[in-house]
């Protein structure tokens, strides 16, 4: 997705409601720098001056909303379609949080995840909230959809028919493409059984007790839980030094990743 892009459209929203004001002295300035003013490096600044001019609810409602992100991962994925590399077996999947005052919107597809930290004032330590879902072809709703798309979900079978590994999605009769998430952005052969690029938006207030928050990809989840990820990241929260959280979030999940191939190899010796 194009860098600022869920920016630029929450910004535009704003400006056509005329919430913003903007400022007399850059009247004569370029157009499409008017347009977009807002951008990663000047947008706390833009929320710290002008979050008491903004009314979330007197803007709109969080349907139309929810609307204009969905529009904006349909976007990002026509755009796709048009580019030359070929996505046939290949996708990605998306994890967005949107900020607007205290209300915290997160629109994801597939199974990257975002988890806050939130202190527990009774227990005096850090616990995880999770916001968005992992999308797994063997959730009902999302295995409802992909067999009426005429889907198939199903495990890797070994030459004995047996099962392992997670649920993962196939065509009705070949055994691709396999994908182990039921919601993508790209993926176009697993698209035609009902694979989506349409995200889940959940709503979340946030309060004074939620301290930071955890985007991540399954390359991560697969191997750490959210209560000890948000245990790692909290040691780091005092100085707020998130690049080594981060650094140390991907150090130790990949020391267990290295670990279960290692065992995985002993095994097949």
């Amino acid at each position: 997705m194009p860098a600022n892009f869920e920016l630029i459209e929450i910004n535009n929203i704003l400006l056509s409601k005329n919430f913003i004001e903007t400022d007399p002295k850059k009247k004569n300035n370029n157009t499409d720098e008017m347009k977009f003013p807002i951008n990663k490096l000047n947008y706390k600044n833009f929320l710290e001056k002008n979050i008491n001019k903004l009314s979330f609810s007197e803007i709109l409602d969080d349907s139309i909303f929810a609307n204009n992100i969905a529009d904006c991962f349909q976007k990002t994925n026509e755009d796709i379609l048009e580019r030359d590399f070929n996505i046939s077996f290949s996708g990605s999947t998306v994890c967005n949080v949107f900020l607007l005052g205290n209300d915290l919107f997160c629109a994801n597809v597939g199974d990257s995840r975002c988890v806050i930290g939130r202190f527990d004032k009774e227990k005096r330590v850090i616990v995880p909230l999770q916001i968005s879902r992992d999308h797994k072809p063997d959730d009902a709703d999302e295995k409802a959809r992909i067999l009426k798309n005429c889907g198939r979900v199903d495990r890797f079978k070994t030459e004995d028919n047996q099962s392992y590994g997670p649920a993962r999605v196939w065509l009705q009769d070949e055994d691709i493409p396999g994908l182990a998430m039921s919601r993508s952005i790209g993926d176009t052969v697993a698209a035609k059984v009902g694979v989506t690029y349409m995200p889940e938006i959940h709503k979340l207030s946030l309060s004074k007790n939620d301290r930071f928050i955890i985007i991540a990809s399954d390359g991560l989840w697969e191997f750490i839980t959210n209560q000890h990820a948000v245990e790692i990241v909290s040691k780091y929260c005092i100085n707020g030094d998130c690049e080594s959280a981060a650094d140390d979030l991907v150090k130790i999940a990949t020391k267990l990743w290295e670990e279960v191939i290692f065992y995985l190899l002993r095994m097949n010796r």
